[in-house]
């Protein structure tokens, strides 16, 4: 039988808000080595633009990737953690909590860690509903994988 353990929230460190706050440490995807094979795709806001919305460069660089990967619809781990980067910038994209649902099943990673993962989020962004469907959508998987036996908490 497995074991596993999901964190007390009282032992959560939620100390930093948010991790890229001041931009200062965020590495852009452009100058990373291991992203050179990818054309960012940039937001297409359309010819008759309304209102125009100034992104931090550091956002618009992870969207753009974001995009990219999308398009060619790579499932890979490098793309998992590209959605954990969009999801620190803006954590109610519904599209990223998608994908991230998709690449989670394809590459067929440790719930458990993606649980503990998102209660650090939740508590920065309780009313965060994509957070919450997300968490419905692991204890559904994590209950169907406990009643087949193949939970693996590895």
């Amino acid at each position: 039988m497995a074991t596993f353990t999901i964190l007390n929230p009282d032992e959560i460190n939620d100390s930093s808000d948010n991790e890229y706050d001041d931009y200062n440490d965020f590495i852009m995807y452009k100058d990373r080595p291991e992203w050179s094979d990818i054309v960012p795709l940039k937001q297409n806001d359309g010819h008759h633009l309304v209102v125009s919305i100034s992104y931090q460069p550091q956002f618009e660089d992870t969207y753009n990737y974001f995009r990219a990967i999308m398009a060619r619809e790579e499932i890979s781990d490098r793309a998992l953690q590209l959605t954990e980067d969009c999801i620190r910038f803006n954590p109610t994209n519904y599209t990223v909590w998608h994908y991230r649902r998709v690449l989670l099943q394809r590459l067929d990673k440790n719930l458990i860690d993606e649980l503990n993962y998102i209660h650090r989020i939740i508590l920065k962004n309780p009313k965060n509903y994509q957070v919450w469907e997300h968490e419905k959508f692991l204890l559904r998987k994590i209950r169907e994988k406990i009643e087949r036996n193949e939970f693996d908490d590895d």
